[in-house]
C-alpha cells in the first residue's frame, strides 16, 4: 500500500506464490518519508522464518512503541535525513500516534466489514519435458490433505511436486520395472497426515507405503489392481471390482472384505463418510461397455447394518468434502450436488462445475483423474469435455514408432479390421446394435467402403489367401455357421460349416495354401480350435486346445505354424503359444508379459504381435526364429497404435499390412503422432479455494 505496487509479482499465480516463499520485497521502493519505526515494524513482519516474525497484534503493538528496537543500517533513510538534522521526541511521539490511529481505524473497519471468502486460484502444473502422466486406467494424481503438494504417477515412479515450487520431485524408491504397457504403478493415495503415500504395484500385486520424501517402500497388503483408494484413520479403503470393497487396515494385514457385490456388478472409490459407518462408492451394474461407468450408480451403504441407498443413477468416482458437497464424473465433466452426510437420502440438484477433465474411456475402472483435498483445492488432469465412449471409431494406419494417418471411412460402429495378403482390400465387421454386418474399403481410397453382407447377423470375416473370397459367420439361417462369400459382391453366400446345438462357428485363419480354414468352436463359455478342409468340408479338431475365452489362433506366413492364445483359471498357463501344423504335440510359449492375447503374425513371418493388456492400447512385438522348433528374441512394447478398445472377449481389432504397418481402430479424436488411444497428458491443473465456488454454485443449507 506505501509503494503503490505488489510485492510479490509474477506472470502466473504459480510464480507469485513462489515469490512469496522465496524472495523479500524491494524495501527500497518504499517512499523516503516512511518513518524508520515503520519500516522496521513492515521487515518483522513479513520476515519468512516464523520465529522472527510478528505474529499477533499485541506484539505490533509493542513493535511500534519500540520495545524490540535495534539500531539498523538503512541506506535508503540515511540518504533522506539530513546531516546534523535528527528528529525530536515529540515528532516521534506524533508518528506514532498517527500509525496506531491508522492501526485502530483499520482494525475497526474490518471488524465492522465481513470477511471475503478466500481467492480463487487457477494454474497449470506442467510435468517436465518428455514425460506423460500414467495411462493405466486407474488413477494416476493425488493432493495431500493440507492441499500443499500433489503426486502423479508418470515413467512407471511417482513424483511430487508442491504447488509452490518450480519442479517436480522423483520418490526415491517407487521406480520399479514395467510389467506391461497397460498395468504400471499406479492409484496414490495421501495417508491422513499428509507425509506417506500409498501407491499400487503391480509387479507383486501389493499396495506398498513410501515417506514423501522417499526411501525403501513397505508393503502393506496383496490386493488386486484397484478400483480407486481412499486412507482415513481406519486404514486403506479399496475399490475391488467384482470383489466389492475391502480395507486393507496397516502394514503386513490382509485385506477384509467390507461390502460384497452382486453378479455381473464392480465397486468403485469407496469413501467412508466423516461422523458415520456410511461407505459411500459406484457401482456398475454390467463389466461391459466403455461407457459402463457413466450408468452406474453412487450408492451408500452402511457397515453396521448392510443396507445399501442409490443416491446418484448415472456418474461415478464420487468424493465427498468437507463443504458438504457430493462431486463424481459423467463423461468428462464433473457434477455437484448438495450432501449432508447426516441425511444421506436427501441429495440435492447436479450442476456441471468442471468441465474437460480426462477420465477413463475403455470402462476399465470408474476413474475420473481429479483430486481433492480437505481444504478444498482441486487438482485434475485436462481431457475431452465429451470423451468418445460409444461405439464410434476410425479407421487408421499406424507403423510400430506409433506414427498415425486416418483412412477417409467416415466413424462408424466399427468391431473388426482384417487386411487382405496383398494388402490392398479391408474387411470392416460393423456392429451399431441394430444391423451387424461386414463392408469391403479398398486401401486406396478409390472408391467408397462398399457393404458386402445384407441377410442375418454377420461377423468375423476372414479373407482367402488369393484375395477373391471372404469367409464369415451368419445367423442367417438360425445358427452361427461360416459362410463363404466373393469379395466383389456377386455371386451368393455359401454355407460351410452346420455347428451342433448350442455351438457357434467363429471362422479364424486362412492356410495360405488355400485349402484349410481355422476355426473355433463356442460351447457355452469354452473354446477349442477346428480345422476345416475346403474339399470336401470335413472338419476335426486341432490338438486339445481349449480357453475360457477367444483363442485367437493365426496361420504363419509359410502355413507351418500356428499362433494362438489361452487364457485359464491358472495364470501360469495362461498366454501366447505356438506350435506346429499339423500338430505334433510341440507348443511353444511367447515370452509373457501380462494378459497376452490376439496375435498376428507380420506378413515376412520373422515377428509375432500381440497386445499386452486389456487397456494399453499397444502392442508387444517379438522376433521369432523358426526351425526344427520355436525360438523368442524380447519383446519390444510400441507405443499405443491401432489396437482400439482391445479387450480378450472382443474380436481382434488390428491387422499387419505387408509392409508392416498395422491398420485398425482408433478412438476419434486420440490420433497423434504419438499416441492414438490414451492421452495421458503433460499438465495437470490446480483450483486453490475450489471450495468456495462450489458453495457459491450449489448453495447447500
Amino acid at each position: 500500500m506505501l509503494t503503490g505496487r505488489r510485492a510479490f509479482a509474477g506472470d502466473e499465480v504459480s510464480d507469485t506464490l513462489a515469490s512469496v516463499l522465496k524472495l523479500d520485497p524491494s524495501w527500497n521502493q518504499l517512499p523516503a518519508d516512511v518513518p524508520l519505526g515503520i519500516r522496521q515494524t513492515l521487515r518483522a513482519c513479513l520476515q519468512k522464518d516464523p520465529k522472527q516474525r510478528i505474529g499477533d497484534a499485541q506484539s505490533l503493538r509493542l513493535a511500534l512503541n519500540g520495545a524490540f528496537e535495534t539500531p539498523i543500517s538503512d541506506e535508503s533513510v540515511v540518504k533522506t535525513i539530513a546531516p546534523g538534522r535528527r528528529r525530536t521526541p515529540w515528532i516521534a511521539a506524533v508518528a506514532m500516534l498517527i500509525a496506531l490511529t491508522a492501526i485502530g481505524f483499520g482494525a475497526w473497519m474490518f471488524m465492522r466489514t465481513p470477511p471475503q471468502p478466500p481467492a480463487i486460484m487457477r494454474f497449470t502444473v506442467a510435468l517436465p519435458e518428455g514425460k506423460i502422466l500414467s495411462t493405466t486406467g486407474r488413477s494416476n494424481i493425488a493432493i495431500s490433505p493440507d492441499g500443499s503438494t500433489i503426486v502423479y504417477a508418470s515413467d512407471n515412479r511417482l513424483f511430487s511436486r508442491r504447488l509452490n515450487d518450480f519442479e517436480s520431485t522423483p520418490i526415491r524408491g517407487t521406480e520399479t520395472p514395467r510389467v506391461s504397457a497397460a498395468e504400471g504403478i499406479s492409484t496414490p493415495a495421501f495417508s491422513p497426515d499428509g507425509r506417506s503415500v500409498a501407491f499400487f504395484s503391480p509387479g507383486d500385486a501389493t499396495l506398498k507405503r513410501v515417506d514423501l520424501d522417499g526411501g525403501t517402500p513397505v508393503t502393506m497388503c496383496a490386493v488386486d489392481p484397484p478400483f480407486g483408494i481412499t486412507w482415513d484413520s481406519s486404514g486403506l479403503l479399496i475399490g475391488q471390482g467384482a470383489k466389492g470393497v475391502a480395507r486393507c487396515a496397516g502394514i503386513g494385514s490382509s485385506l477384509q472384505q467390507l461390502v460384497a457385490v452382486r453378479e455381473g456388478e464392480e465397486a468403485h472409490g469407496p469413501q467412508l463418510l466423516p461422523g458415520t459407518d456410511l461407505l459411500v462408492f459406484t457401482v456398475s451394474p454390467t463389466r461391459d461397455g466403455a461407457d459402463r461407468w457413466d450408468r452406474a450408480n453412487i450408492v451408500v451403504q452402511s457397515l453396521s447394518s448392510g443396507q445399501r441407498t442409490t443416491i446418484i443413477r448415472g456418474g461415478s468416482d464420487a468424493k465427498y468434502l468437507a463443504s458438504r458437497h457430493l462431486v463424481y464424473g459423467v463423461g468428462g465433466t464433473i457434477f455437484a450436488v448438495a450432501f449432508d452426510p447426516r441425511d444421506p437420502t436427501h441429495v440435492g440438484e447436479p450442476v456441471p462445475v468442471v468441465q474437460g477433465v480426462q477420465r477413463t474411456i475403455t470402462g476399465t475402472t470408474g476413474v475420473v483423474h481429479f483430486a481433492t483435498s480437505q481444504n478444498g483445492t482441486m487438482v485434475y488432469v485436462p481431457g475431452p469435455a465429451s470423451p468418445t465412449l460409444t461405439r464410434e471409431r476410425a479407421i487408421a494406419i499406424a507403423t510400430r514408432e506409433g506414427s498415425v494417418e486416418r483412412l477417409a471411412p467416415p466413424n462408424g460402429a466399427y468391431v473388426s479390421v482384417r487386411a487382405s495378403r496383398d494388402g490392398s482390400f479391408l474387411a470392416v465387421g460393423s456392429d451399431d446394435s441394430k444391423e451387424v454386418n461386414i463392408s469391403i474399403f479398398p486401401l486406396d481410397g478409390t472408391t467408397a467402403m462398399r457393404r458386402l453382407t445384407f441377410a442375418g447377423h454377420n461377423r468375423f470375416p476372414v479373407w482367402s489367401p488369393d484375395g477373391a473370397r471372404v469367409a464369415y459367420q451368419s445367423d442367417r439361417d438360425g445358427d452361427a455357421a461360416i459362410f463363404v462369400q466373393r469379395a466383389d459382391g456377386t455371386g451368393i453366400a455359401e454355407r460351410l460349416t452346420r455347428p451342433a446345438k448350442d455351438e457357434a462357428h467363429i471362422p479364424e485363419s486362412w492356410s495360405p495354401d488355400g485349402r484349410t480354414l481355422l476355426f473355433t468352436v463356442r460351447q457355452g463359455q469354452t473354446f477349442s480350435v477346428w480345422t476345416l478342409s475346403l474339399a470336401d468340408r470335413h472338419v476335426q479338431p486341432f490338438g486339445d486346445i481349449r480357453s475360457g475365452q477367444p483363442i485367437d489362433p493365426i496361420f504363419s506366413p509359410d502355413g507351418l505354424w500356428i499362433a494362438y492364445r489361452i487364457s485359464t483359471a491358472d495364470p501360469a498357463s495362461a498366454g501366447v503359444y505356438v506350435q506346429p501344423f499339423p500338430p505334433t504335440g510341440a507348443r511353444y510359449e511367447a515370452p509373457p508379459v501380462i494378459a497376452d492375447f490376439h496375435p498376428v503374425w507380420t506378413t515376412d513371418g520373422n515377428f509375432l504381435a500381440y497386445v499386452p493388456s486389456a487397456a494399453s492400447g499397444q502392442l508387444a512385438v517379438v522376433r521369432v526364429t523358426k526351425g526344427t522348433s520355436i525360438t523368442f528374441g524380447v519383446p519390444v512394447i510400441g507405443p499405443a497404435v491401432v489396437t482400439g478398445r482391445a479387450t480378450s472377449s472382443n474380436p481382434r481389432v488390428y491387422d499387419v499390412l505387408p509392409d508392416g504397418r498395422f491398420v485398425g481402430l482408433i478412438i476419434p479424436g486420440y490420433e497423434s503422432s504419438t499416441t492414438t488411444f490414451f492421452l495421458g497428458g503433460n499438465q495437470i491443473r490446480a483450483v486453490v479455494n475450489w471450495a468456495e465456488e462450489l458453495k457459491r454454485l450449489v448453495p447447500t443449507k
